[in-house]
């Protein structure tokens, strides 16, 4: 792929992610995550990497900027293996990011960062992609992430991965217990029907 196109694409994505943001309602506002410093350093990172650093590597492809280009990228071994990488990354990211805007759309005002106890006024969202998984906002993430990491051959995102892995096996029993502690036997029931992450 060339570098160009890869920087368009992944700008076009993050604009999106930003137009979507922008629009529902939850989306924009400080909250104090439950369970510790492990989500903390996940809302953080997550939202700097996603938010600020990807749109500015985004430019860089697109403007071809191969100073910064070749800091960020492993561009070793065998052409035809980085292309299929490249390929599989691509859509691993596109996938993601549809998954983040089904999730950011459908959770609407519900939205809290991760770890955030849900207030009375949330509800408990369980359709669109709510019904492959309890979390898809936690899987739209880690698929963006490897997708980003093979598409740019980029050590950065694979750390970036690695690091989302380990916050978010932390967080997800903070926020079950969270969530039945407010919604009870209705999300008991919901556990039944859908795995945590539809893996």
């Amino acid at each position: 792929m060339e570098i160009k196109t890869i920087g368009l694409v992944i700008l076009i994505a993050s604009v999106l992610m930003g137009i979507v943001m922008l629009f529902s309602r939850g989306s924009v506002r400080l909250q104090k995550p439950g369970g510790g410093i492990v989500p903390l350093i996940y809302n953080i990172v997550n939202l700097f990497v996603l938010s600020i650093l990807t749109p500015v590597i985004a430019i860089v492809y697109f403007k071809e900027i191969t100073v910064i280009t070749d800091i960020i990228s492993l561009k070793t071994g065998d052409a035809a293996v980085f292309g299929y990488l490249q390929v599989a990354g691509m859509v691993l990211y596109i996938a993601g990011s549809l998954l983040v805007y089904a999730g950011r759309i459908y959770l609407w005002e519900n939205f809290r960062l991760g770890a955030v106890k849900p207030d009375e006024n949330n509800k408990l969202v369980t359709g669109g992609p709510f019904r492959i998984a309890r979390h898809p906002m936690y899987l739209a993430v880690l698929l963006m992430s490897l997708g980003l990491s093979l598409v740019l051959f980029s050590w950065i995102y694979f750390i970036f991965f690695l690091i989302l892995i380990f916050t978010i096996l932390k967080m997800i029993p903070v926020e079950e217990s969270q969530l039945k502690e407010v919604y009870g036997r209705q999300y008991e029931d919901y556990c039944k029907k859908v795995r945590s992450i539809g893996l």
